[in-house]
């Protein structure tokens, strides 16, 4: 009996697994690098700007700050 409740379990715990890292994954998403840092992120997760047809994607307001303030544009 103690047996079957094990597998039972295993079994469980296998097909939550088996679900998440399908869920999970990053196969999908398109990773940017921020224009700034260099840190690559996820597309959807990144701030965009468009300047003169050059688009900039960053990774938090900061290092946006920090590319406007370098003139680098």
């Amino acid at each position: 009996m103690k047996y079957l409740i094990l597998f039972v379990l295993l079994f469980i715990v296998w097909a939550y697994l088996k679900k998440s890292l399908k869920d999970g994954t990053m196969k999908d998403k398109k990773l940017v690098s921020c224009s700034q840092c260099g840190t690559y992120l996820p597309q959807e997760d990144a701030k965009k700007e468009i300047n003169w047809g050059k688009t900039n994607y960053f990774c938090s307001d900061e290092c946006e700050k920090k590319y406007v303030e370098s003139g680098e544009q």
